[in-house]
């Protein structure tokens, strides 16, 4: 899951200025039919642009909370890439296609200055898809721009315009007592990589003539996970609302084969972190005694693996909820759409980590005993075996899935949306 600029925390090395607390809609766009007139309750529906990244980790947490408030009369629009438009139009939202840098065969940075070179890289997708948001809605303005943290593309098309915003976060959030940068991707300001950073954003920003200090965050942020599982939950104020994973429905295109054997999910996401070896691993260490469905995405050859033993399922992408709600066991790589989906189905995960950000997802799994965390040579069987039968293990994750299944999901994110919480 990609992240690119922080929100309230200026790291940029430009003059920032403080948050504005104010109504989600403080001014009337051209194309507005009306105004707000306090947080509580809209007179009439708004026309609200999404603006994520096209991603799985960073649609998908969106997508019920776009169906919700279209099911409220509102108009979504959601501009993304053409291999996404049908997961978007099934929500009732308008696509509007763009072009991205983003592609299955896009490099994810190594570890050396990791958060600073996802900042470069987000300066190069937001200075491709800026322009092309700006042609989009041009002479369309929406009323307001919810836009994901990593998505600077949607932060600045506010900016140009002046419009409001919410912010999404589909992962942890951050505030002063928490970050991914404090630990697990600090950012070294006085890296070469750091200097590049500055002047590409530098020169983005005045490309399109927007100041730093047009870019105070958002009033209010949602936060797709529980805060039973955000790092220091209770420090977070009510400008971030936690409102739980929002789950697509389960498509039903996946059962298990009935033999009573045990099933586990290994899904190490659609970034294709994992490598050959890692998954030749899989098929040698996991015998007859499991079923094991392996998604491995589209990066790989699956000719590669070899001989795939009968008590296998290899293919390239699997209906994962449905998956899930059969499994006893998840291996994945930590991200946080898989560990939420998990956790809603009540499954032990064996997280491995190959990136910071990842890195912090495994860690509060283990520190909140809901798993275990490897690293990619290591043989992932006795962990598997392990979380699938700690019955003290089984009893936390059951308090998170409850935690989960009780959140208020969607309805509270477009109630914030539309400024009723």
């Amino acid at each position: 899951m990609w992240q690119g600029f922080p929100s309230g925390r200026n790291t940029s090395g430009l003059q920032s200025v403080p948050a504005r607390r104010s109504s989600p809609i403080s001014r009337t766009p051209g194309t507005s039919r009306y105004r707000a007139t306090s947080r509580s309750h809209y007179h009439r529906q708004m026309h609200i642009a999404f603006i994520g990244l096209p991603l799985s980790g960073h649609i998908n947490p969106t997508l019920e909370t776009v169906r919700e408030l279209v099911r409220r009369g509102h108009r979504v629009t959601y501009p993304t890439t053409g291999n996404r438009v049908a997961q978007i139009a099934v929500t009732g939202a308008s696509p509007k296609t763009y072009q991205s840098t983003f592609t299955s065969d896009s490099e994810v940075p190594g570890r050396d200055q990791w958060m600073t070179q996802m900042r470069i890289a987000m300066v190069g997708e937001t200075s491709e898809v800026l322009p092309q948001l700006l042609a989009l809605y041009e002479g369309d303005l929406p009323d307001l721009v919810v836009h994901d943290r990593a998505a600077f593309a949607g932060r600045l098309l506010a900016a140009k315009h002046k419009l409001p915003t919410v912010q999404i976060v589909p992962t942890f959030a951050a505030n002063e007592r928490w970050a991914v940068t404090h630990k697990f991707a600090p950012v070294d300001t006085s890296a070469p990589e750091h200097k590049v950073y500055q002047t590409k954003l530098k020169e983005l920003l005045e490309r399109h003539e927007i100041a730093w200090e047009d870019l105070a965050p958002a009033p209010r942020q949602i936060s797709y996970i529980p805060k039973a599982f955000q790092y220091h939950g209770e420090t977070f104020g009510d400008d971030t609302v936690f409102v739980g994973p929002c789950l697509r429905p389960a498509t039903g295109d996946w059962k298990p084969r009935g033999d009573g054997k045990p099933v586990l999910l290994v899904a190490m996401g659609t970034m294709g972190t994992a490598t050959a070896d890692f998954y030749r691993r899989c098929l040698q260490v996991f015998d007859d005694s499991w079923h094991v469905v392996m998604s491995i995405g589209d990066r790989l050859d699956p000719a590669t693996l070899g001989l795939v033993p009968a008590n296998f399922e290899v293919l390239r992408f699997v209906p994962q909820l449905d998956v899930l709600a059969e499994a006893s066991a998840l291996i994945c790589h930590g991200g946080m759409g898989s560990t939420m989906e998990a956790l809603y189905f009540g499954v032990p995960t064996v997280q491995v980590p190959t990136t910071p950000e990842q890195e912090a997802t495994a860690a509060r799994v283990v520190e909140l005993g809901l798993g275990d965390q490897l690293a990619l040579s290591d043989d992932p069987r006795p962990a598997v075996e392990r979380v699938a039968s700690d019955q003290a293990m089984a009893q936390r994750i059951q308090a998170m899935r409850q935690e989960i299944r009780n959140a208020p999901g969607a309805t509270l994110a477009a109630d914030v949306i539309e400024g009723r919480s």
